[in-house]
């Protein structure tokens, strides 16, 4: 009897570990709650340091649908999920709730994040397709059985008290609802005034950015929202290729920390041009991210990541052509507004690591504490020279911070 009745309960834990941990799980339709039917798409956390597949679906080893991350006051929180449809063309709208911090009672609200998706290209002739452009939206048309990567973003207030944020990202399709927790950890490591002097130089093309094929609204209005995408993106210095323009985009970079020079000007000072294999498209994020760090063992204060907006005649279709696939530009043309892209976005990343990077030595520095100024020198090497990766290191300055 014992026997059996342990192999009742060994059944029951085995059905219940299943549910959790198969990749294609069954649901009951509301209005439906006889029939057994597969999910129609699946939603899971993904790691940041890669690009999603558009055949592949992995998810977390832990089987849990945690995403969890890690960030300081006045840093942009970014975020990757995987979303897949299982069969049918499938319209998901994501939505975050509100994060919140038992301890300060402080909040990260939920109308702050911004959801975007990103879109597929051929790298080259041989049809192999990597996700690149990033398109801001409340939501997405995800084809059958293919994994769209949805990048998920907030501007953490500057004021934002150190914590545990707690909160989620529900995604809704025609008659499903999958929720993932988001956990946010806030370390109170403020970065120094010093360490915002580091930052990017880029350069925009003559014309208007007009989309082909495309309504096109005023040439002002793209500059405006161009010169707004790219202050976010920690471009602090933009070089316009024709001086005649620069008095113009001046006025429009004003409160917006982006000063504008034409080509020549002598007072653009020398910056650190990044390795321009480092941002192509068939390079890694890691590339991408590793390459501020470099500021760290110059004396430039900017890296100068080149053109913008260098499009080939179909920078969707044919991203090659006669030059490596994304050489000459790091935007893409959208309906009316430029799209960022995933590698703008990991240089982002990189330089908001070099700035916690400087003000960790800054302080240790002037605490006298030279186990720490050594350690962080040693890593900052380590990550330029491709001994250590960029992703792993930002995680172990961020241990740093947390002794600190």
């Amino acid at each position: 009897m014992r026997s059996l009745l342990r192999l009742v309960v060994l059944g029951v834990l085995a059905a219940l570990l299943l549910t959790v941990l198969l990749p294609n799980p069954i649901a009951r339709p509301p209005g439906e709650e006889g029939v057994l039917r597969p999910l129609r798409f699946l939603l899971w956390p993904a790691a940041l340091d890669h690009r999603i597949e558009p055949s592949r679906f992995t998810r977390q080893i832990r089987g849990r649908r945690i995403l969890e991350a890690t960030a300081l006051p006045g840093e942009k929180l970014v975020c990757q999920l995987a979303l897949r449809s299982n069969g049918e063309h499938e319209e998901v709208t994501p939505e975050a709730s509100e994060l919140g911090d038992l301890v300060s009672g402080r909040y990260v609200w939920g109308k702050d994040f911004v959801f975007r998706f990103g879109r597929y290209l051929p790298v080259d002739e041989t049809g192999c397709m990597t996700a690149d452009p990033l398109k801001t939206g409340s939501a997405v048309g995800v084809p059958p059985h293919v994994t769209v990567p949805v990048w998920v973003e907030v501007d953490l207030p500057p004021d934002l008290p150190p914590g545990s944020y707690a909160g989620g990202i529900e995604a809704r399709g025609r008659d499903e609802t999958h929720y993932v927790h988001l956990d946010i950890e806030v370390i109170g490591m403020p970065l120094s005034e010093a360490s915002k002097s580091l930052g990017l130089r880029a350069t925009l093309a003559p014309g208007p950015m007009a989309p082909e094929g495309l309504p096109v609204p005023s040439a002002e209005a793209i500059l405006k929202s161009t010169i707004s995408l790219l202050a976010a993106a920690g471009i602090r210095t933009l070089v316009i290729e024709d001086p005649s323009r620069a008095e113009r985009v001046t006025e429009l970079a004003a409160g917006l920390a982006v000063n504008v020079h034409g080509k020549g000007d002598p007072a653009l000072k020398g910056a650190l041009d990044a390795d321009p294999r480092s941002l192509l498209l068939e390079s890694t994020f890691e590339d991408a991210r590793r390459e501020p760090w470099r500021l760290l063992e110059s004396d430039a204060t900017e890296l100068d990541i080149g053109a913008l907006d260098g499009w080939p005649a179909d920078v969707y279709l044919q991203p090659g052509g006669d030059r490596p696939s994304g050489q000459g530009f790091l935007l893409y043309p959208g309906a009316g507004v430029p799209l960022s892209s995933m590698r703008l976005e990991m240089l982002r990343k990189g330089l908001e690591d070099a700035r916690l990077a400087m003000t960790l030595l800054g302080i240790a520095g002037e605490r006298g504490e030279t186990e720490v100024v050594a350690e962080v020198e040693a890593l900052v090497g380590e990550v330029v020279t491709g001994r250590a990766s960029a992703f792993e290191a930002r995680r172990r300055l961020d241990d740093i911070a947390r002794r600190m």
